[in-house]
């Protein structure tokens, strides 16, 4: 005959008291993650914690377990800011002898009087059980009836109750006994069985309003396994946090701003993402028909890394004997900087290519990208972060535009926002209006804020004035990936030139540019005037070599001429400012040639000294008058 099993020969032996302890934590932390879940389900739900008697907005933002407060089992903040620590008893008796789960209850309620860390006026001290003793019950009725603006005289029951919880307290000052009495609260809460009671009340609150119908139960368990995992590592999460949880678990969060506070941040999360995707979309790439190319926009990845110099003395990477950082890692470190460069720099390409890392880092502060001379409008009409979210939500489906200006304001406060203003130098007469707005905006915002500005040189005096810690736009390591590129795109767009013809075309293009550039090597150094190269690579017929950067602009204006010719003749409307399609092309010329002594006289010349010359030669040859011809002037400029 076999032997039986140890577990059939013992059945009949009491259980050890390590066992009876041993299954006693199991129900209580059970029990403690149950109230955890109960919690988060109102706060998910938007809901006030009831029967608290809370001061202001009562909805738990965060909970976290098994904290280092006085009362350590649960610790909810509150919306209002306010807390209140919970402790949890599966179930408890109003025992006063020493060593009773009660009296453990009560030292911990004195030793958070006697702490620095309660609001005696507003936070709670919650004790919570599943099932409560008589007596305990009569401590719970007579400590709501001490509060109650009005109410009878205690039951007898009720007093003793109480004097039994008072002489518990009885080392404690006047003043802490009575701060007791306001904070301390009992709950009963029947958290046995799923789908009943206060469980099923949190289920309720979750199905169908923060979770999919259909998954409130399975949310309410997942919630309680949630909370159960994070006490063993005592930790806690914000709502977000807690959505989080659910979303990795499979369950189908709501997106609804009139649902739950959970399906309103669901909401506002998927508005984030399409934010997102849309400034991806705007920033990945690089659109070079504004210089002269009339092809599709190029990625922008084709230029990465780019670097920076820092001004500042703490970095260790050199290149070429010159200290310089990744753009992305320099703004990183620094939270705000200046971004400063030449005209033709790229420092519009560099700050686009910086936003990008932002962009696709969701765990990265939410980047706003803001041209500041589209921002002008703003300045009288808006305040500073109202104006500038209206202009980054403006091409947002209308659904979008109110929630992610929530969510701006939210990670404005918060600290998780990086603002790249482009552009100081083009404002022009309005500078130190922009800065100012730019420091109010300052003043407006979390210390956390990241804030790149760039700016040429020509404004650096308004821009040192916010105080940023100053980098220098480095030429690009290497242009030539980017600048085979275009060529490949050019040869592609052409209909006259055979497929078998491309690859022999754009060779002998691009060793003409490596003979341009060998010739002037500073034209690496400023990447237009290397992109320029490359427009008159891409001629039908290679000029000659140039050899100053006058002669190159010179080639880039008669080019772009010469297309605007072919473009009027066609009847497109290609024209520059107030200029009609058949006046833009000669006015592009003479205009060059009315200032080019300039760039041969000077290694740099001022706008306004440019914008003169122009003018005077728009009233002299072409009968302007002066306002016309200054208008035309700026166009000409400006291309």
């Amino acid at each position: 005959m076999s032997k039986s099993p140890d577990f059939v020969r013992n059945r009949d032996r009491l259980p050890s008291r390590s066992a009876i302890g041993g299954s006693s934590n199991e129900a209580g932390a059970g029990f403690r993650s149950a109230v955890a879940a109960w919690i988060i389900s109102h706060g998910l739900r938007g809901k006030n914690l009831p029967s608290l008697v809370l001061v202001g907005d009562a909805v738990p933002v965060v909970v976290a377990l098994e904290t280092d407060d006085p009362v350590d089992d649960i610790a909810v903040t509150l919306a209002s800011g306010l807390r209140a620590l919970f402790q949890a008893k599966r179930s408890l008796a109003l025992d006063t002898r020493r060593g009773s789960d009660f009296v453990s209850v009560v030292n911990q309620w004195k030793e958070a009087l006697r702490s620095s860390t309660l609001n005696s006026d507003a936070d709670r001290l919650v004790l919570v059980t599943q099932s409560a003793s008589q007596s305990l019950r009569d401590l719970r009725d007579a400590l709501n009836r001490s509060r109650a603006e009005v109410a009878g005289a205690h039951r007898r029951q009720e007093r003793e109750s109480l004097n039994k919880l008072l002489d518990s307290v009885a080392d404690l000052p006047e003043d802490q006994r009575q701060t007791l009495l306001r904070c301390a609260y009992v709950l009963t809460l029947d958290l046995e069985e799923d789908g009943k009671a206060d469980a099923g009340t949190a289920e309720a609150l979750l199905d169908g309003m923060v979770v999919a119908s259909g998954e409130g139960r399975r949310a309410w368990r997942e919630l309680k396994s949630c909370a159960s995992e994070l006490a063993q590592r005592r930790e806690g999460r914000s709502i977000q946090g807690w959505m989080e949880a659910l979303r990795r678990e499979g369950l189908h969060l709501v997106a609804d701003i009139e649902k739950s506070a959970a399906a309103r941040r669901e909401a506002m999360r998927l508005a984030e993402v399409a934010y997102r995707q849309h400034l991806a979309a705007q920033i990945s790439s690089i659109d070079l028909r504004g210089v002269g190319f009339m092809l599709r926009p190029l990625p922008a990845s084709l230029l990465v890394p780019m670097y920076v110099a820092p001004t500042d003395d703490c970095e260790e990477n050199t290149r070429d004997g010159q200290r310089s950082l990744k753009i992305e890692t320099a703004i990183r470190r620094r939270g705000r900087a200046l971004l400063l460069g030449l005209p033709g720099s790229g420092k519009s390409t560099a700050l686009r290519v910086a936003a990008s890392y932002w962009v696709n880092r969701p765990d990265w502060p939410l980047p706003l990208v803001v041209n500041l001379k589209e921002l002008i409008s703003s300045l009288v009409h808006h305040a500073p972060l109202d104006g500038i979210t209206k202009l980054v939500t403006r091409d947002l489906a209308s659904g979008d535009q109110g929630l992610m200006t929530q969510r701006i304001r939210e990670r404005a406060q918060d600290g998780s926002l990086t603002i790249f203003f482009d552009g100081l130098d083009e404002t022009r007469e309005r500078r130190v209006e922009m800065v100012q707005y730019i420091e109010r905006l300052l003043s407006q915002v979390h210390p956390d804020v990241e804030v790149v500005v760039s700016t040429r040189d020509a404004a650096y005096a308004e821009a040192a004035s916010l105080g940023f810690r100053e980098l220098r736009l480095l030429p690009p390591q290497d242009m030539t990936p980017f600048m085979q590129r275009v060529l490949q795109e050019l040869a592609t767009a052409d209909p006259a030139l055979p497929a078998h013809d491309r690859d022999r075309w754009v060779t002998t293009r691009a060793s003409w540019i490596e003979q341009v550039l060998r010739g002037d090597p500073s034209l690496r150094e400023t990447p237009l005037l290397a992109m320029l190269v490359t427009l008159l690579a891409g001629a039908k017929h290679l000029p000659s070599v140039p050899w100053k950067r006058v002669h190159i602009l010179s080639h880039v204006v008669e080019h772009v001429a010469g297309r605007g010719e072919l473009m009027a003749r066609r009847g497109d409307q290609y024209h520059i400012g107030a200029l009609t399609p058949e006046e833009t092309p000669a006015a592009l010329l003479d205009a060059f040639e009315a200032t080019s002594f300039l760039l041969i006289e000077k290694p740099e010349v001022k706008q306004v000294e440019a914008m003169e010359t122009m003018a005077a030669m728009f009233q002299s040859r072409w009968g302007m008058p002066g306002g016309r011809a200054e208008a035309v002037a700026e166009a000409c400029l400006k291309f």
